[in-house]
């Protein structure tokens, strides 16, 4: 015979918490949540305060498409300055930019900057800091009298300053660590951030800052960057790459850079060398001036200015959007979508371009 159970015997617990997932779990979870939430997190048990400072937390981060896209534009009338910011949107069928609606831009000349989580700092003599969230400026900490900021990199959450002397046009980073530029002219170095390391690139020469090296070896020359695999076409003799580069960008942990007359290229970490990229048809990847690039959903996108109308005063921005396709050694580009995406004042310049 069989007894009635004991209505008031509680069901049996059943532990949902996030810790009890696996620990792969529980970082990509973490991985989705916003940066300013780290603080919070940080206070509700020591275990999350753990995962919050994992570098393999910051490293999944990275790996997420990042799907908001902001640029700016500026004039100089009258030796005045006026920005304009816009910001992708979607539709179904194409790409558009549109106003994004923030308080005045209070930094009157051009700048360094980058992007961590939602804000985006701006290194001028003064720290102003634009969180994309509100549109909402703040000023920051100055940085240290007598230098100029021109690099700057985001390493697991953390900006590192690079910092110009106009005296002896030496960069020095964290703990005084010097390199001393091939060909010193500051507005032709490029700077990304990559496999936590901060890449300054320049005509035939790499450097890179590793935080995670001891004092007085942070700072690396990589000469035998000057060289860079020939068109394949021509086989697989090295030859030297000492031209400019137009801009440099990183999708999807890869480093890519324009130069001037080579084109499109990626850098090979492992093997320290430049190779080009390629269209499907082994054809290089070209691009014109003045240009404005960001990563987004996973892709390259590449900004320029098209169709110039003197009669009503203004240009047209088209966009291209590239996806990347490894390929044994080999790197494939593909536009996958292109087309005009705004129309700004005929004298609009970019200023800066972020994939957050």
């Amino acid at each position: 015979m069989c007894s009635a159970s004991n209505p008031e015997q509680p069901p049996p617990h059943k532990d949902n918490h996030l810790l009890s997932l696996p620990e792969d779990i529980v970082l990509s979870c973490l991985a989705r949540v916003p940066r300013n939430c780290n603080l919070n997190l940080t206070h509700v048990s020591k275990t999350l305060k753990t995962f919050v400072s994992s570098p393999e937390l910051n490293r999944l981060r990275s790996l997420l498409h990042k799907s908001s896209l902001y640029v700016c534009f500026y004039e100089i009338n009258d030796n005045t300055w006026t920005h304009r910011w816009l910001t992708i949107e979607k539709t179904t069928t194409e790409y558009r930019l549109v106003l994004f609606p923030c308080h005045p831009y209070p930094i009157k000349s051009r700048s360094s900057a980058v992007s961590v989580g939602p804000e985006i700092y701006f290194l001028s003599d003064d720290l102003w800091i634009l969180d994309t969230r509100s549109g909402k400026f703040s000023q920051g900490p100055s940085l240290k009298p007598g230098f100029r900021s021109k690099a700057a990199g985001v390493i697991d959450g953390k900006i590192y300053v690079i910092l110009l002397d106009p005296k002896s046009k030496i960069w020095k980073s964290e703990g005084q660590e010097k390199v001393q530029p091939r060909m010193w002219c500051d507005n032709m170095v490029r700077f990304a951030s990559l496999e936590r390391k901060v890449y300054m690139v320049e005509a035939g020469l790499i450097s890179v800052y590793n935080p995670r090296k001891g004092e007085g070896e942070r700072m690396d020359q990589m000469v035998s960057n000057r060289l860079a695999e020939s068109n394949p076409r021509e086989g697989r003799r090295k030859e030297k790459l000492g031209e400019a580069v137009s801009w440099v960008c990183v999708v999807e942990n890869v480093l890519y850079a324009c130069y001037c007359s080579s084109g499109l290229m990626w850098f090979d970490t492992k093997l320290n060398v430049w190779r080009r990229v390629v269209s499907r048809a082994e054809e290089v990847c070209h691009f014109g001036e003045k240009q404005a690039v960001a990563e987004y959903q996973g892709k390259l996108a590449v900004f320029e200015f098209v169709k110039h109308d003197l009669v009503d005063n203004t240009k047209s921005v088209k966009m291209f959007l590239f996806s990347f396709l490894t390929v044994g050694e080999k790197i494939l580009g593909t536009i996958e979508w292109s087309g005009i995406v705004a129309t700004v004042p005929y004298g609009s310049q970019f200023l800066h371009c972020f994939g957050m």
